[in-house]
């Protein structure tokens, strides 16, 4: 997860946020805290035995950080319901970024959620 919410609920994007500090999880609302390591870059991520209702998996990779970063932290990872979206541009336009291999199925209920939301939906493949 790119993008939490401070104690007093400000958007907080993971290149900003300090380590040892809570955050909350903008869809569930449960606590969150920043996991690091070798394998897998930093990340917000619920605390163990604490599911989330957003059981989708998101592209967390440098190339979809990128394009985050370029844009204002009130259009990134915006939540719609019990998802997140990983850049909506003025409510109109949604944008989802991929860099892995995605199911089909994923790939339609993805779009379908934000033509039900947004109405205009792009993909970003990096593959």
């Amino acid at each position: 997860m790119y993008a939490a919410y401070d104690k007093d609920f400000k958007k907080v994007l993971i290149k900003d946020a300090v380590s040892g500090t809570e955050y909350v999880c903008p869809v569930c609302k449960k606590r969150l805290f920043i996991k690091t390591g070798n394998r897998k870059k930093a990340h917000f991520c619920h605390f163990p035995n604490e599911s989330c209702i957003d059981y989708w998996n998101y592209d967390e990779s440098d190339w979809s950080d990128q394009w985050k970063n370029a844009f204002p932290k009130n259009e990134v990872e915006i939540v719609h319901e019990d998802h997140h979206i990983d850049l909506e541009i003025k409510n109109t336009l949604g944008v989802m970024f991929q860099s892995k291999n995605m199911r089909r199925e994923t790939f339609i209920e993805k779009t379908d959620y934000m033509l039900n939301n947004i109405r205009n939906v792009l993909w970003l493949f990096n593959l």
